[in-house]
């Protein structure tokens, strides 16, 4: 046994079982040469980053490990090869100087690499040049497999939740990425679905729990209506997503459906209006009644009562035409929402509203983004000029926005169809607990306009007959805008 100490850095890029298989080989490797050669290894001195590229630059136990060494940590780090530690000439410049600075030396299972010497840092910018070369071949051959598979329009590698690793969908997780879509475009928030999930104990493909962030990544994934996009690079050194064609898989959401939900996430007033909470909100009426008088959205107020007595009011924010008590008009609204979601005209006109222009739209918006990713190919051939093609381009983004806007609000109607497919659809509308959700159905059936406080206060409930007398009144001042089938 030696006084050498020795520290062990282990690490893989791509680890697909998420077992850790690879890295424990290369630990187990490294472990064997330090007991051949008799020096003393600390476990805090084993570092092991698995799934993580060495050339995306984010690696903290590779920082740590280096850290350590200027610390004075330990004389020899082992690794299974060069490329493992790096795959860039830079940072193998700093390797090279951090051993010139400390006298820490390098040894790999495949041999060592003394990089105090002339030879040894020879043979070291060699690995890394070659291993460096490696990469980018790989990637080269990787582009032309995925520009290929593109072109065929077959799905993407690498398995997307809802679907099996053989691109048909799984039978388990495919229901709640539709149930996602569905929620999302009725209104419910990202923050929402995601504790759904966690409450569930649903968890992404890589077993892990999910963020905010992924379900986002999901509701925007096209790979979910069967369209093919690939990763670009472009002219400023940047990668952009392009549109490529149909694939040739079965889809999980329709494309109307799919196209709602990107409206509402792009629309830039849904930060604003909600602010970090996204499109939440916290009260059935506010935002979503109108004023009978002036057409306003009508905002949440507070009676001027004393504190004991005071409750919550609907407002009109211009002029104050109409100042009501929220709770009645809830009810009231609650009520006839859900006597309107049992009639079976409205799931009839749902089913046949705007279902002739769906398929013309959809082609209409497909031909746009083909027509827009031609645009670059002509200025490249000489067939148009940079003005032309940035005229072109903002004519064609600007008629695709209205198509696509088109086919959100037909989207509304496909997320509305979803509680109309229930067997009771007024049960299923008072089990949303989401307000905004709730408020979507709302403006999806009708325009709810708040008229003036009807005269007298409500009756004690000892007169049932002046009660019902009230109440007749009360829903007589707050008139329903059907949009759908006859009132």
């Amino acid at each position: 046994m030696t006084d050498t100490r020795a520290a062990i850095y282990a690490r893989i890029s791509l680890d697909k079982t998420g077992e850790g298989l690879g890295v424990e080989r290369q630990r187990s490797a490294c472990i064997a040469l330090a007991e051949l050669r008799g020096w003393q290894i600390s476990p805090e001195h084993i570092w092991v980053e698995n799934d993580t590229s060495a050339s995306t630059g984010h690696r903290p136990k590779f920082a740590a490990m280096i850290a350590a060494a200027e610390a004075g940590a330990f004389d020899v780090i082992i690794a299974w090869h060069v490329d493992r530690l790096t795959r860039k000439l830079t940072e193998l410049e700093d390797l090279i100087a951090l051993s010139d600075r400390t006298g820490v030396k390098i040894a790999t299972a495949s041999g060592d690499v003394d990089l105090t010497t002339d030879s040894g840092r020879l043979v070291g910018r060699i690995l890394a040049s070659v291993a460096r070369g490696e990469v980018e071949r790989k990637g080269t051959r990787q582009r032309a497999a995925n520009q290929q598979r593109a072109e065929k329009g077959l799905m993407p590698k690498g398995r997307a939740f809802g679907y099996e690793k053989d691109g048909t969908p799984d039978e388990t997780e495919a229901p709640i990425v539709r149930d996602l879509f569905s929620r999302f475009a009725v209104g419910e928030g990202l923050h929402t679905l995601t504790r759904s999930l966690a409450d569930a104990g649903v968890m992404n493909t890589r077993g892990k729990p999910w963020t905010r962030a992924g379900v986002r990544d999901l509701l925007t994934n096209p790979r979910y209506i069967a369209e093919r996009w690939i990763l670009r690079s472009q002219p400023d050194g940047s990668r952009a997503r392009e549109y490529v064609g149909p694939g040739v898989w079965e889809p999980l959401v329709s494309e109307d459906l799919f196209r709602a939900v990107g409206a509402i996430l792009s629309d830039p007033a849904r930060r604003e209006r909600f602010g970090q909470r996204g499109n939440a909100r916290r009260y059935l009426g506010a935002g979503c009644y109108v004023c009978g008088e002036c057409g306003a959205p009508l905002k949440t107020g507070y009676s001027r009562s004393t504190p004991t007595s005071q409750y919550r009011t609907y407002v009109c924010p211009d002029g104050y035409h109409v100042s009501r008590r929220a709770d009645y008009i809830d009810e009231v609204v609650d009520a006839v929402i859900g006597k309107r979601l049992n009639d079976p005209k409205i799931a009839e006109a749902v089913a046949n509203d705007d279902q002739a222009d769906v398929r013309a739209l959809r082609d209409e918006s497909n031909g746009i983004r083909a027509r827009i990713d031609g645009f670059a190919s002509d200025l490249a051939d000489g067939l148009l000029t940079a003005r032309q093609v940035k005229l072109a381009t903002d004519r064609a983004e600007a008629r695709l926005r209205e198509v696509d806007a088109q086919l959100a609000s037909i989207g509304s109607a496909s997320a509305l169809g979803g509680i109309l497919g229930a067997t009771d659809p007024a049960a299923a509308w008072r089990a949303i607990e989401d307000v905004n959700a709730r408020a979507t159905v709302v403006n999806a059936l009708c325009t709810v306009r708040i008229q003036r406080q009807p005269r007298g206060r409500r009756p004690s409930h000892a007169n049932p007959e002046k009660v019902e007398a009230w109440w007749e009144k009360l829903v007589e001042t707050i008139e329903f805008d059907w949009h759908r089938a006859d009132a």
